[in-house]
């Protein structure tokens, strides 16, 4: 089943399509993008642009020419070139909503994944917008599946699972050891030297 999917979402069918019969050509490119779905806004904002401006061209070409002719019928062309342009003027304004809402998911995912980020109010200040509608952009953001699956959001906080897991294991690995010159008590990996963090003595291994 997986081997079909792959086979009429490659580039080779869907060029193939857009030849033959092009209207399937373009189901099958939205279905490529819409399976990577960090770039599939960005991707349907850019669809949208592209009719909406074919829509308000069609209508000002429409409602131009029906003033030219001075028919009977002008009245009922100059409207449906009116609702062309409306109609593509909204499509337009979608799509350029879709493209500014994909590019928010992708600064949250680059600030979470790569930048580490656990607290939403520097997602909120790095996107000049409220907590509370970074909050939304976030939560939507994981339910999408956009981030990591290993990341998760409660409670105000951003949490790596995978992280805490592998933060546990690396505590479970070290020991405590007592620094034999000041006293103090620093944690290193076990079969490994570290120094000090009070006075910065070399320590033994942490066996």
């Amino acid at each position: 089943m997986e081997t079909n999917k792959k086979v009429y979402l490659s580039w080779g069918a869907i060029i193939l399509a857009m030849i033959v019969f092009w209207p399937v050509g373009l189901i099958l490119l939205y279905l490529k993008y819409n399976e990577n779905k960090k770039v599939f806004f960005n991707f349907k904002g850019k669809i949208k642009l592209i009719i909406g401006i074919c829509l308000i061209l069609f209508g000002v070409i429409g409602f131009f020419t029906e003033i030219e002719k001075k028919s009977e019928d002008i009245i009922i062309g100059i409207i449906l070139g009116i609702f062309f342009i409306s109609i593509g003027a909204y499509i337009f304004k979608k799509g350029m909503e879709n493209i500014k809402e994909g590019k928010i998911y992708e600064k949250i995912v680059y600030m979470v994944e790569f930048l580490k980020v656990e607290n939403v109010k520097e997602i909120a200040k790095e996107l000049q917008i409220d907590v509370d509608t970074a909050k939304y952009y976030l939560s939507k953001t994981i339910k999408l599946g956009l981030c990591d699956k290993d990341i998760i959001y409660e409670d105000g906080k951003i949490i790596n699972k995978k992280r805490i897991i592998e933060e546990n294991e690396r505590i479970r690995k070290q020991r405590a050891v007592k620094c034999n010159c000041c006293g103090g008590i620093t944690r290193v990996m076990k079969d490994e030297y570290g120094t000090c963090d009070y006075c910065g003595m070399e320590l033994p291994d942490g066996k």
